[in-house]
């Protein structure tokens, strides 16, 4: 399934597909990053080249959003 994991809409769509098609889901492991060169050292790296990277976590933040019931449904902790 290809997914964009910066549309919310595609978010749903993979965690409504892969929970049919398995029964649920278990587990979330949302890995995103970047390591660009202007971002190597908190104490080299430009506000501006932080706020080009920074928006990788709001991918993270959408897979979880939508990922977190389906945990909760399996009975996950709260």
């Amino acid at each position: 399934m290809q997914v964009d994991v910066a549309d919310e809409d595609s978010v749903q769509a993979m965690y409504d597909a892969a929970a049919e098609r398995y029964g649920g889901i278990d587990v979330l492991y949302n890995n995103a990053g970047i390591s660009p060169a202007d971002d190597d050292s908190i104490l080299d790296t430009e506000l501006d080249a932080w706020s080009a990277y920074s928006g990788q976590h709001a991918r993270v933040f959408l897979c979880c959003k939508y990922g977190i019931p389906y945990l909760l449904k399996r009975g996950a902790a709260r």
